[in-house]
């Protein structure tokens, strides 16, 4: 039986709530009980007095543009009295408000996995240091005069000073040298969650935008564990906490609601991860209100532990979804968005005040660099910039509202000069454009990204030096995000407003398509039509909800509750049935999907009958199949040849008895777990030793297939054995791909030292071999190369098995490289030695590639001459004796090449490369 894990929701949210300071406590302390019904301002209480002070005007002056004066209640006649109340009730604001964008910095501990081969593993050094407003990055000298520093408002320090508790919290270690320092989760919570949840009361929106390589702690931050929850899910449970308090002690607020929806965008696809088939869903322009998507699901929610369910469900199917198209979910862009409705009573009206928070999980920031590639003009560098269109277009948002700060503090300063006035208020914005246009993202999320909220970035970065490069990259471009300054605004309108205008909306939209029938059909009239319906029935939805009773939207989130709880295995299941885990390079995607294997034979495959269908390169229609063994053990046998199954990184063609914890590859990439609770557990780790994860298994299994990896305690080892274990199993990956869509071509690891790249200095680096079998040819991609067709691949190879048309010319398949394209065959190094004597040499030197084969020979000749070109001769007594008589002095001399032997057959090209200079002849 096949099952979905679903994490517990139960834990409270506020383990360190007990003051507004900043520190946390040790002892975790039990929240209030959320509210279990929707609040529709039916709450019996007693009638309070309520008394208006100007000290409570200041906590909202931000939001106030003036204020009534003060007048002595004895002055005034009852008439006056009544007057007065209802003035200081006005709500005042200004049309709009331009604010900074906000950025913090965390870094988080060291990211180590267990060798399970018992092979060592460098432990890196660190590369970051800081304090509570500036980081500072060291260089792998750790130089003082090299050492780069990036001043924030705020910064977090998270890699070390904490202690586990017994309930699995980590608080500030009061022993350790930074303990001090240490910021939990709940302080970054009542920094920056608790500023939000105000804004969100006050019916403003805000933003919440993790930002950072893969791996780097962008989802432990936002959703943290069990026992450390993140700042997302304590924001929600915070507001929830807000709102049964509101409902007693506010009685202008006659009705709440709360409204959630998760989606993703990968590939420039909006995936809605909470519908029951998942797939791409169209969106449309609303001249009024932006963007938005259509089908969108949307639930009303009750209580926070109905929200963190149907979180929980979302990432499931991410997890799910990712696995079902052969992608990391690195590559996606995961959107949270949370409505908070309230209705008011104001002058004896009914005030409609909404605010939206939407929480921006973004792509791996590694990504961008693949756009980077110098050769822009090449296909694969165009289609990896399409691949990850959503992130460059989030960072050119960014990048752009901080170009319009500047121009905006330049007019200022300008204007000062010349008038010699003083300027007060905000600088009209510059009109430099803001690519909220270029893509999926940026289309959807245009208010949420400066039009209208407040953006707070949450740059999250790693401290091992092998990450030096994105680590600094990320740095840099917090820098200048931080100089960006957006607009932000009150979203309020009246209700009986807010109807009149979705009234006019419909029918202005009516008559609008009316006119489009009449039209003659061509393609631009049936595309506005299509959008004019969509905005039709987009516009009668929100009416509807205006007029659709609460409890009927809550009736319906209790429904898909229901159903998560009977499709989805819980908790409990896990500590007691043997079952199937799976594992990811995402931390927060592992132990999500759970086969259990209690009753019966499970059959593993790609096919839909299997009771767990997997999917992807190298996986069967039936794959293998787990069954129960007359020893009482849970058993797994492939069920053909050509069914690749590893256990502990060991290929198994027969029943194999399963224990506790193995490893279990199918085909390529899917990484399982074997847990079986009635076992004798294993063996307790050390507390900083980690558990199983997807790194280590795949360690194992490349250090079981003959590779082993660096022993050097030194950087360039770390760097290398990291990038080998992340390419290993992208090239396996590959070579499957090309076997099942019948592609004559091999790929293979390939590491190049600098004198083999032709460079006197630098690191050894990894290039991936491409041999093309039909043509007997070799290639050599580097891994940036790699990278940007392996996203092409997995594109091609998804297209064949929805059945669409795969067969494209061999100049625009990623599996193959243009054999017209130059390919370095191999390198001859030619010593110059002989010029300190003016001597000339002939020479027949080998070409050996990058493997250290030889593949031919090169006949050259070094010849001294002047410098005119001219070359010397017996007759000219150039000859030295002493080398020391040429300091000082320019030398000159020609490098000829005679013919070539034993080539690969084509054109072939000399590049002369001396130190840094490089000639073609």
């Amino acid at each position: 039986m096949s099952k979905i894990s679903l994490h517990s929701v139960n834990e409270e949210i506020f383990p360190d709530r007990t003051s507004s300071s900043a520190k946390a406590s040790s002892v975790p302390t039990k929240a209030s009980t959320p509210i279990k019904r929707p609040f529709t301002g039916t709450v019996n209480t007693k009638t309070e007095i309520r008394r208006f002070s100007l000290a409570s005007d200041k906590i909202l002056s931000g939001l106030y543009s003036q204020r009534s004066s003060f007048i002595s209640k004895s002055q005034l006649s009852l008439l006056d009295r009544a007057k007065q109340r209802d003035e200081s009730r006005k709500i005042t604001l200004p049309v709009e408000e331009r604010v900074p964008v906000r950025v913090a910095i965390r870094v988080r501990p060291f990211v180590v996995f267990r060798s399970l081969t018992g092979g060592y593993l460098r432990k890196p050094a660190i590369c970051v240091s800081m304090d509570a407003h500036e980081v500072r990055l060291l260089n792998s000298d750790h130089s003082p005069s090299r050492m780069q520093r990036f001043p924030f408002e705020r910064c977090y320090w998270s890699h070390d000073g904490f202690v586990r508790l017994d309930n699995g919290y980590l608080s500030a270690d009061s022993d350790h040298e930074r303990g001090q320092q240490y910021a939990t989760q709940g302080i970054i919570h009542i920094q920056i969650g608790q500023e939000i949840v105000k804004c969100l009361w006050d019916g403003l929106d805000s933003t919440i935008i993790a930002y950072g390589e893969s791996g780097s702690g962008k989802s432990y931050t936002l959703f943290g564990t069990a026992e450390n929850k993140g700042l997302a899910l304590r924001i929600y449970d915070d507001l929830f906490y807000q709102s049964e308090k509101r409902r007693i002690t506010d009685k202008d607020l006659l009705w709440v609601e709360v409204t959630f929806s998760v989606f993703e965008i990968f590939d420039e696809q909006a995936i809605d991860l909470l519908a029951e088939k998942i797939k791409p869903l169209n969106f449309y322009k609303c001249p009024k209100t932006g963007y938005f998507i259509q089908e969108l699901v949307e639930y009303s929610i009750a209580t926070y532990k109905e929200l963190a369910a149907i979180i929980e469900r979302a990432l499931v199917n991410r997890a799910v979804h990712a696995t079902s198209t052969r992608r990391e979910t690195k590559y996606g862009n995961l959107v949270l968005r949370l409505r908070l409705d309230q209705r008011r009573k104001m002058h004896n009206k009914e005030l409609c005040r909404s605010s939206t928070i939407t929480i921006i999980e973004a792509a791996g920031s590694e990504l961008a660099t693949l756009a980077e590639d110098p050769d822009s003009n090449d296909q694969w560098a165009l289609a990896a910039k399409q691949f990850n269109e959503s992130l460059l277009a989030l960072e050119g948002c960014l990048r752009a509202w901080a170009a319009q700060s500047e121009k905006n503090e330049a007019t200022t300063v300008s204007e000062e000069e010349n008038q010699n006035t003083q300027i007060t208020g905000v600088s009209k914005p510059s009109k430099a454009r803001v690519p909220f246009e270029d893509s999926v993202l940026t289309k959807l999320l245009q208010k949420a990204l400066g039009l209208n909220a407040y953006v707070y970035m949450i740059a999250t970065i790693a401290p091992e030096d092998t990450s030096y490069r994105t680590t600094l990259r990320t740095l840099q471009f917090a820098e200048v995000a931080k100089v960006g300054v957006v607009t932000v605004k009150r979203n309020e309108i009246f209700f009986n407003d807010l109807q009149k205008d979705l009234k006019t909306d419909i029918e202005a939209s009516k008559k609008k398509l009316e006119s489009l029938q009449k039209e003659e059909r061509s393609d631009d009239v049936k595309k506005s039509v299509e959008v004019t319906k969509a905005l039709i029935k987009e516009y009668e939805k929100r009416m509807a909800r205006l007029k659709e009773p609460l409890n009927e939207r809550m009736q319906a989130t209790e429904l898909f509750i229901q159903s998560i709880t009977s499709t989805f295995g819980e908790e409990g299941d896990k500590k007691r049935l043997p079952h199937l885990s799976n594992l990811s390079m995402d931390p927060m995607a592992s132990d999500r999907i759970l086969h259990f294997v209690f009753n019966g034979d499970v059959t593993v495959g790609n096919d839909k009958d299997n009771t767990a269908v997997l999917v992807g390169p190298g996986i069967e229609p039936i794959h293998a199949v787990l069954s129960r063994a007359p020893s009482g053990n849970i058993q797994i046998e492939p069920v053909s040849r050509t069914a690749k199954l590893l256990i502990n990184g060991h290929t198994i063609s027969k029943r194999t008895e399963l224990k506790n914890n193995d490893r279990i590859l199918f085909g390529s990439r899917h990484v399982y777990v074997y847990r079986n609770p009635k076992e004798e557990p294993r063996t307790v780790h050390f507390a900083d030793e980690p558990d199983i994860n997807y790194w280590s298994a795949f360690e194992e299994i490349i250090s079981n297939n003959g590779i082993v990896f660096s022993t050097d305690n030194t950087l360039e080892a770390g760097v290398l054995n990291r990038r080998m274990l992340e390419v290993l199993p992208q090239i396996g990956e590959a070579n499957v791909m090309a076997e099942e869509l019948e592609k004559d071509v091999k790929y293979d690891v390939q590491l190049v030292t600098p004198e083999m790249q032709g460079r006197l200095d630098g690191q050894t680096e990894i290039f991936v071999s491409v041999f093309h079998t039909r043509y007997n040819q070799r290639f050599e991609w580097t891994l940036r190369t790699f990278e940007m067709r392996l996203l092409a691949m997995r594109k091609l190879y998804r297209r064949g098995e929805q059945g669409q048309n795969i067969d494209v010319p061999e100049c625009a398949d990623p599996f193959f490289e243009n054999t017209d394209a130059d390919v370095r065959i191999g390198t001859a190094r030619l010593y110059l030695q002989p010029l300190m004597y003016f001597v000339r040499v002939r020479e027949n030197l080998e070409v050996v590639n990058f493997r250290g084969e030889p593949v031919g020979f090169v006949e050259t000749e070094l010849v001294p001459c002047n410098d005119y070109g001219d070359e010397y001769t017996e007759e000219d007594n150039v000859f030295i004796d002493n080398p020391s008589e040429l300091v000082g002095k320019n030398l000159s001399f020609l490098v000829k090449i005679h013919c070539c032997k034993n080539l690969p057959k084509g054109y072939t090209v000399c590049d002369l490369l001396l130190l840094r200079a490089v000639s073609r002849r």
